[in-house]
Order: structure tokens, then C-alpha cells, then sequence
């Protein structure tokens, strides 16, 4: 048996067959296309496959997993990178293969040499789009037997979202991060996943061995026998995480995207659903939803919960997630909400429909201060006089920003509840959100993020609001520790952790 190390950030573990996907070279397309035109051409194939993946993401996966698709789209049409191919193949003469690969290649490069590790792992997105653009061959990924773990150098997000998480059990890569969106979207899919462990991996896994993942530790057992195997799953794979909050006293909510996704929870510990990410509702399509298809969605989402809360997100829109649909005016959740009044009122007229039928809460996105809440919370008056409403719908906020934080106090004095985002505040703290070039220091980002928590957790019991966790922090079995001794009242955690 041989023992690997690598990096994951997951609470699972997972034991199986090695099947390795080795790359023969023959997927690297070789490029004779040479001008413009040609190039046009293969950068609308490419679109038309990102539309696929983003609409096959969002059925399987949910909108997070299609966000990924989405911002790759906006990856493709970047202006600095688009011209720089354009000037390869006018002023140099380059074939567009060759433009594309040099260009890609290059700003990979400088994101894996940027000294973050959150950044480098972006890296990929650019190769994503240089394979697209190339017609580069993905490998065949069907027709696994059940319980494959599969192992290769490394794999991308589209080739994940082709696997079937019924037969794929894990993924170990030689190289890869556990930050990269391959690895966010195999957690989505409940693939447990492994990543950078090395040239050992390839070296030493052969088709048909034994092969067991932890992905809390990031330890790879290759070559067990399979009693070894099935005490491995026996010790470990027991839900550490949610157990560890359960024993604690913190609630378990869940995350889901649509109302089916509550079916999933029936029978698990989950006291309700702790964010429904209503904007699946508004993408992947031509027109907003109307009030009528969102009433339905949501009643039916309470009708499965009932008696447990279902906490809907109004839509967070904006940036990365604008449907084609809507106007770029540069905002994004509740501000835009705001400024699309219409369409806001709608939603909100969906949701006080829906109380009659269940037990659902209201919660707001990207909040940034007590004075923004106000005009929400007027908005929601508004509405309830529209309606002659009598239904008690309590009202939270989500702290994404390190602005909301420090108003922390003020908004939960007015605010039933509070979600601490931890993954737009990351991104903030680290310099993502605004294409920083001095990028902040990793572990330095996560010690601001979880003072940053504990200030949002303090004010917050302090205003008389109760207090989630949710984002990739809290579900990463390290940081638990640290939520509870904070006094989080619950977390919110997908709904495959649960389940």
C-alpha cells in the first residue's frame, strides 16, 4: 500500500476501483487555420459550448456550478486577452492555434506566478479557454463501473460536469488545487476529490487497484485490500462535520437551488433550509421570471419543508451572474434588486404569497449597510399593503462585505436573522472582487475573515438576530471549530454534506 498527500478541503472520505485517464497527447488539437475569420469561427464554437456546459451546470449542478460556465463566457470575451490573439494572427502572421496557445499559455503563467494560491488556481480557466478555442479532443469520460475513483494528471471543471457521480466516487490529480472551480464543482456534484498529490499518483496507481481518499486529511491510500477499504470507510466516513456542529448545539440548515433539492433532505438533520439561491430561477433564459412561476416554486419548497423554514435569498444578481436579459448598471443583490423595482416587487410578491403555505423567511443579498436594508424593508411594507398581507415573513441580511460587517450592529438590530457569507467576504478581504493587484496573503485573508465573523457573530446576538454561517468556511471541517467556539447559532452547508 502506498500512502500520498494532498490538498482538499472537503468533510468526506471515499474508497474505489483507480481508473487513471491518461492524456496520449492526441486530445491537443493541431493547428492549420490561419486569419480572422477563422478565428471568429472557432470563438463562436467555443461560446456555443460554454452555453451548453452552463445550461447542463445548472440542471445537474445548480447555479453555483453554472456561475462557473458563466464567468469563463466573460473569460472569453476579456478585451485584453481577445486583442492580443487578434494582433498574433494580423501582425505576426500566427496561426490562430498558435496565437491562442501563446497568449493563453502566457497569462497562465502569470496567474500561477502571482504568489497566490486562490489566483494560480484560475490558471486553468485560461487553459480551458485556449482548449476551447483550439478544438482540443476531451477524453472519453463515460462508461465507468460503479465505484470509480478516477485518477489523472489533472482535470478540468467541463470535464468534471461530464462524469456521472453515480459511478464516479472520487477524483485524485497529480496536480491541481483544491481552490481551483474543478474542485468546487466536483464538492457541488458530491464527488469527493484530492488534489495535487503528485507524480507518485500516476506513477504508482494501475486500473483495477484498491484505492481509498479522505478529504479532510488529504491522504490517498493506494493498493488496499478490500477489507482494508471498507474499514477505511468504516472510520471515516461517518459526517464528521455535521456531527461535529450537531454535538455542539449548532443548527444544521441547507443550501439548495430549486424546491426539488429539498427532496434530498428528507430524513437528514436538517432544521430547514437555510438558503434557497432563488436567482436558478432568472438564469439560463430570455425573460425574468414572472410572479406567478416563483410563487409556485416557493410554495412548493415550503409545502416539502413544512414544518421546517425555507430561507429564500432574494435574487443576487449582478457581475458575474447578469442574465442577458438585464441591464449592466455596475451593481449587484440588493442594490440592483432595488433599482429594478418592478421585478424586485415581484419576487417579493412571490414570496408573502408563499407564507400562507409554510413556514419561509426572506433574506436579502450583498447588504451593505442599515441604510440600504431601510429601503428593502420599506420595499416589503410596500408590498404586504399591496397584497393586505398579514403573513409574518421574518426578514435577515447576508454579510458579504466587509462594509456590511462593520455595520453589523445596525443591521441586526432591524434584521430577524443574519447569514454570514464567507465566500464573497473572502474574495473582498483577498482583493478578487476588484481584480486586485496586490493580492492579499491567504492566511492573512482568512484570520481578517473570521475577525470579520466574530464581529458580524458578536453584534449580531448583540442586536437580538440570530446567527448562520455559510460558504465554503463553514464547511470546511478545520474552521468549525473556530464558528462554534464564536457562538454561531447554525450553519448552512450543501445539501449532499447532509444528506
Amino acid at each position: 500500500m502506498i500512502r500520498l498527500f494532498g490538498r482538499s478541503a472537503g468533510s468526506s472520505a471515499a474508497a474505489g476501483y483507480v481508473k487513471k485517464l491518461i492524456r496520449d497527447g492526441n486530445d491537443k488539437a493541431a493547428g492549420t487555420a490561419y486569419g480572422i475569420t477563422e478565428y471568429e469561427e472557432a470563438k463562436s464554437a467555443a461560446v456555443g459550448e460554454l452555453d451548453r456546459l452552463f445550461e447542463k451546470a445548472l440542471m445537474e449542478a445548480g447555479v453555483n456550478a453554472a456561475r462557473i460556465f458563466e464567468a469563463r463566457k466573460m473569460l472569453l470575451e476579456d478585451k485584453g486577452l481577445d486583442q492580443s490573439i487578434r494582433d498574433l494572427i494580423l501582425l505576426q502572421h500566427f496561426s490562430v492555434y498558435d496565437a491562442v496557445c501563446k497568449v493563453c499559455d502566457g497569462e497562465a503563467e502569470k496567474l500561477e506566478n502571482s504568489g497566490s494560491e486562490l489566483i494560480a488556481a484560475r490558471a486553468e480557466d485560461i487553459r480551458e479557454i485556449r482548449d476551447l478555442l483550439t478544438g482540443a479532443q476531451a477524453p472519453e469520460l463515460n462508461g465507468f463501473q460503479d465505484d470509480t475513483v478516477l485518477c489523472a494528471d489533472m482535470l478540468t471543471a467541463a470535464e468534471i460536469l461530464e462524469l456521472d457521480p453515480k459511478k464516479v466516487k472520487g477524483i485524485v490529480c497529480a496536480r491541481g488545487s483544491e481552490l481551483s472551480h474543478a474542485a468546487i464543482l466536483a464538492a457541488d456534484l458530491g464527488i469527493a476529490s484530492v488534489w495535487g498529490c503528485g507524480d507518485e499518483l500516476m506513477e504508482s496507481a494501475e486500473d483495477g487497484m484498491r484505492i481509498a481518499l479522505d478529504t479532510v486529511s488529504g491522504e490517498v491510500f493506494v493498493g488496499l485490500d478490500e477489507e482494508s477499504a471498507a474499514g477505511f470507510i468504516r472510520s471515516r466516513n461517518r459526517k464528521e462535520l455535521p456531527n461535529k456542529y450537531k454535538k455542539a448545539g449548532v443548527k444544521l440548515f441547507a443550501n439548495i437551488d430549486k424546491a426539488s433539492d429539498v427532496i434530498r433532505l428528507m430524513g437528514t438533520d436538517a432544521a430547514g433550509v437555510g438558503l434557497f439561491r432563488s436567482e436558478y430561477l432568472y438564469m439560463g433564459r430570455t425573460d425574468a421570471p414572472n410572479e406567478e412561476e416563483q410563487f409556485l416554486e416557493y410554495k412548493k419548497a415550503v409545502q416539502l419543508m413544512k414544518p421546517l423554514p425555507v430561507t429564500v435569498r432574494t435574487a443576487d444578481l449582478g457581475g458575474d451572474k447578469l442574465p442577458a436579459y438585464m441591464e449592466d448598471k455596475g451593481l449587484r443583490g440588493l442594490a440592483l434588486s432595488i433599482s429594478e423595482r418592478e421585478l424586485f416587487k415581484a419576487q417579493l410578491r412571490a414570496i408573502y404569497r408563499a407564507a400562507k403555505f409554510g413556514n419561509i423567511k426572506l433574506m436579502f443579498p450583498m447588504v451593505k449597510n442599515a441604510e440600504e436594508f431601510e429601503k428593502a424593508l420599506e420595499i416589503c411594507k410596500e408590498v404586504r399593503n399591496e397584497l393586505k398581507s398579514r403573513a409574518a415573513v421574518p426578514i435577515g441580511v447576508m454579510i458579504e462585505t466587509k462594509a456590511a460587517a462593520e455595520d453589523s450592529l445596525e443591521l441586526s438590530k432591524r434584521a430577524d436573522f443574519i447569514s454570514i457569507g464567507t465566500n464573497d467576504l473572502y474574495a473582498e478581504v483577498l482583493g478578487m472582487d476588484k481584480r486586485d493587484e496586490s493580492i492579499a496573503d491567504e492566511t492573512e485573508a482568512r484570520e481578517e475573515v473570521l475577525k470579520l465573523t466574530e464581529k458580524s457573530i458578536n453584534n449580531g446576538h448583540e442586536g437580538g438576530a440570530y446567527v448562520v454561517i455559510c460558504g465554503r468556511l463553514a464547511e470546511n471541517a478545520a474552521f468549525a471549530d473556530k464558528f462554534i467556539a464564536m457562538g454561531a447559532d447554525g450553519v448552512s452547508l450543501p445539501a449532499a454534506l447532509l444528506g
